[in-house]
C-alpha cells in the first residue's frame, strides 16, 4: 500500500515536472515557426 502511494506520488511529481518542459518546447516551436519564411 505504501509502495503504491509512493509510486503514485513519484509519477505525479514527474508529470508536474514534465509539463513545464513540454509547454516551453511547444511555445518555442510556435514562436520559431512564424519567423521562418
Amino acid at each position: 500500500m505504501l509502495t503504491k502511494l509512493y509510486q503514485s506520488g513519484y509519477i505525479l511529481q514527474g508529470t508536474i515536472a514534465g509539463a513545464p518542459t513540454a509547454n516551453i518546447t511547444v511555445s518555442t516551436l510556435i514562436f520559431v515557426k512564424p519567423s521562418r519564411p
